[in-house]
């Protein structure tokens, strides 16, 4: 059953994976909770080598510099899988842990936020001369879809890829 064909009720009182459940089989094989009420992606094509967009975003306490709502970052070490971070977006304190770090291709993590566990994936791929960025994200939990629409998330996503893109570009 989807998301949607899921009573209102169903999407608000799901609860989904544990989070480590999230992590360990989710994130770091390569998936979104794909039954959660708030899902989202995006793509977006930037014209910069695949190396160049890795560094911004594996760069997690360069991220307040960039990426909007994002006000503090703070990577416990270098980035690896199950390596912890902490950030704050929009002023809400987010905590999450690497899933796959995987240079040049894959950056993913999963996290808490106001009760909500997500998980969030970026996959670059090399495109003529240029990187295809793709970016997902689940967001499960009890009241998660009450808290928070999946079309808000779709422009959080776009937002976080156009800044991305714009930051690459410039400096590409």
């Amino acid at each position: 059953m989807t998301v949607q064909q899921r009573s209102f009720l169903g999407r608000a009182l799901y609860v989904g994976p544990s989070m480590r459940t999230l992590h360990e089989q989710y994130a770091k094989h390569g998936s979104v909770d794909a039954g959660a009420p708030v899902l989202a992606s995006c793509e977006v094509t930037v014209r910069a080598p695949s190396s160049e967009v890795w560094e911004l975003l594996a760069d997690i306490a360069r991220w307040p510099s960039w990426v909007p709502g994002v006000r503090q970052a703070h990577l416990d070490g270098e980035p690896a899988p199950d390596v912890p971070f902490r950030w704050v977006l929009n002023g809400m304190r987010v905590k999450s842990t690497l899933a796959v770090v995987q240079p040049g291709s894959e950056l993913s993590w999963t996290g808490t936020l106001a009760g909500t566990r997500g998980v969030h994936r970026f996959l670059l791929e090399p495109a003529h001369g240029a990187t295809r960025v793709r970016s997902e994200e689940s967001i499960g939990g009890p009241l998660a879809g009450l808290l928070y629409s999946s079309d808000k998330l779709q422009a959080v996503l776009a937002d976080w890829t156009g800044a991305l893109k714009s930051q690459a570009e410039k400096t590409g």
